[in-house]
């Protein structure tokens, strides 16, 4: 059976083995067992409410009950570039047109920018690569949308 649950001091390997797999593409959870186990510890701290409310990082576990292992991870970011930078890009495209000389070229550019500082991000959604099944992504995109409305509809607001 797959249960959703708060991230524990448990899930540190399972979290690890994860992060090693997903590679550099995922930039909220690298493989440094340091940072996810302060992510870990922030996670612990936001669900006790030993935070401050947009301080808080909410990490929710998928968990294999049948295998006792941590097998996906998504979270909510409370407000994200409060304490560190916190980069976003945005994608638009550029086009350089001349009927004169029939040229017609668009261009996508990547803009970097900081715009979403201070907002709250769903983050971090990452599935084992043994659980990456259409049925199961969807499962857990689900899962992952109930979590975000019963959390949002639950906790209180700034």
């Amino acid at each position: 059976m797959l249960v959703i649950r708060p991230l524990q001091e448990g899930d540190l390997e399972d979290l690890y083995r994860m992060a090693q797999n997903a590679g550099k593409g995922l930039t909220t959870l690298p493989a440094d067992r340091d940072l996810l186990q302060r992510k870990i510890e922030r996670t612990r701290d936001s669900f006790s409410q030993r935070c401050a409310p947009e301080a808080g990082l909410y990490l929710f576990a998928l968990e294999d009950t049948r295998a006792k292992q941590t097998v996906g991870i998504s979270g909510i970011e409370a407000r994200v570039g409060l304490e560190e930078v916190f980069y976003n890009y945005r994608l638009s495209v550029t086009v350089n047109a001349s009927r004169e000389l029939g040229v017609h070229v668009r261009t996508p550019t990547l803009h970097l920018s900081n715009d979403m500082t201070d907002h709250t991000e769903i983050c971090s959604l990452l599935l084992s690569d043994d659980y990456k099944g259409e049925e199961m992504a969807c499962f857990y995109r689900a899962a992952d949308s109930c979590i975000w409305t019963i959390f949002a509809r639950t906790s209180p607001t700034k």
